[in-house]
């Protein structure tokens, strides 16, 4: 009776010894689902961020050649179509007391209104062209916008072009 209590009581810590703690299998296993789950984790988590910073410079190209052509485009409709008048190499419009001036070199459009140069654009972004012409009684306004981070990879790059034409409200009343 002693030998079969001291060999069932071996035999039990035995069992409860092999079941303490994990197998290198069984760690192994482990740690190749962690990492597979990391990895992936990751890889989900870098895409979002740049999807994120492509919609944040989408974003700002889009709102400054918005800003740009609507406030344009405003004062055209309120000018005196007498007043207006477009330079030479159609870059700058005159509406009497107010100027749109784009400057090629440094990608800019500014705004006067006889107390100085206010620049429209951030320097987020470059105006790489804004034209003024004339079709008979309206006037063409072609605007391009991009963003200004020359090294960004072609994926990654903004830009937008915008053209309207408006017809001062003079003329039609």
């Amino acid at each position: 009776m002693f030998t079969k209590d001291l060999s069932h009581t071996i035999s039990k810590k035995m069992n409860k010894h092999q079941q303490e703690g994990y197998t290198l299998i069984e760690l192994l296993i482990y740690i190749s689902i962690t990492t597979l789950i990391m990895v992936t984790l990751t890889s989900f988590v870098a895409d979002v961020t740049k999807q994120a910073t492509r919609t944040k410079v989408s974003k700002e190209v889009q709102q400054n050649a918005r800003l740009i052509i609507t406030k344009i485009t405003q004062d055209i409709r309120t000018a005196d179509d007498g007043t207006i008048s477009i330079s030479p190499d159609n870059s700058q419009i005159n509406l009497g007391l107010k100027t749109y001036s784009w400057d090629s070199a440094a990608k800019t459009v500014t705004y006067n209104d006889g107390t100085g140069d206010d620049p429209l654009s951030n320097q987020k972004v470059s105006v790489t062209n804004l034209r003024f012409s004339r079709n008979g009684d309206g006037i063409n306004v072609a605007l391009e916008v991009q963003q200004k981070n020359p090294a960004a990879k072609a994926a990654a790059r903004s830009d937008i072009s915008l053209s309207t034409t408006v017809v001062p409200r003079s003329i039609l009343y």
